[in-house]
């Protein structure tokens, strides 16, 4: 088992694409099989990957996802008052900017790992984030606030974000701006939202390299899957507990199910 229970999904699933990923690369016998049979295509694929130097990429996608999941996790715990909950506003800002930042890099780090690994998804899984509230909010507020175009419009208008500024002293996580109109953001509700679908894309990653670049069946590639279907249980509000001898035991789990919620 990869996982650890008292860490998030993310950190969980990221850990599982690091593992997943490493167990593909072919060894140098048998890149040299791979040179006198080219009809390997299964092979072939894993030394392209390996070629383009996309593994590089792969271990920074990885380790910008974990970096950030730690910010993310002390967001989660204190909020934009961070754990002294003293009502500074200086604190609040660099707080919101860097939750905001936070979300950016995650959001890129998955569209790279789906652009190198499932190339014919990336245009759909970056549409389904450029709908997300906070990677508008992102937008907005932390990159492009006096000259957002917006889009939703036959022609496309600039429009300047204006943080109202005591939205970031409410407990209540509820971020408000304006533009030509008012704009209220749960940051609280909107971040799981972000999470439902990175983790989901995350999952299928995963999936995807132990179904088709994985050539054998051994126990550390049925170790992963099953971390995966523990994974998929705790995102259904699923109950697991450890087992006597270390393993994690689960009720039920469903996986086409849960992946069809993302479709």
């Amino acid at each position: 088992m990869y996982i650890q229970l008292d860490q998030s999904n993310t950190f969980n699933l990221t850990k599982l694409v690091y593992h997943t990923y490493a167990i593909i690369q072919p060894s140098k016998s048998a890149q040299k099989v791979n040179d006198k049979n080219k009809e390997d295509a299964s092979l072939s694929r894993k030394l392209k990957l390996i070629n383009n130097q996309s593994h590089e990429a792969i271990w920074a996608c990885t380790w910008q996802l974990e970096d950030t999941e730690c910010a993310l996790s002390n967001f989660s715990k204190y909020g934009l008052l961070g754990p002294t909950k003293f009502k500074d506003v200086d604190e609040c800002y660099l707080r919101l900017y860097g939750f905001l930042s936070c979300i950016f890099i995650q959001k890129d780090a998955v569209l790279e790992l789906v652009h190198i690994l499932t190339p014919s998804r990336k245009s759909k899984v970056s549409k389904k984030f450029r709908s997300n509230k906070l990677v508008q909010l992102r937008n907005r507020m932390a990159s492009h606030n006096v000259s957002f175009t917006t889009s939703d419009r036959e022609k496309p208008v600039k429009r300047t974000s204006i943080l109202i500024q005591r939205s970031l002293l409410s407990e209540r996580m509820k971020i408000r701006y304006v533009t030509d109109e008012a704009h209220e953001v749960d940051l609280i509700d909107e971040l799981k939202q972000f999470k439902d679908l990175l983790d989901l894309e995350l999952v299928k990653l995963v999936l995807y390299m132990n179904d088709n670049l994985i050539d054998i069946d051994d126990e550390i590639r049925m170790a992963i899957i099953e971390d995966v279907k523990v994974i998929i249980h705790k995102m259904s509000c699923g109950v697991v507990m450890k087992g006597i001898n270390g393993d994690h035991i689960i009720l039920s789990s469903d996986i086409e199910s849960t992946l069809k919620k993302s479709e």
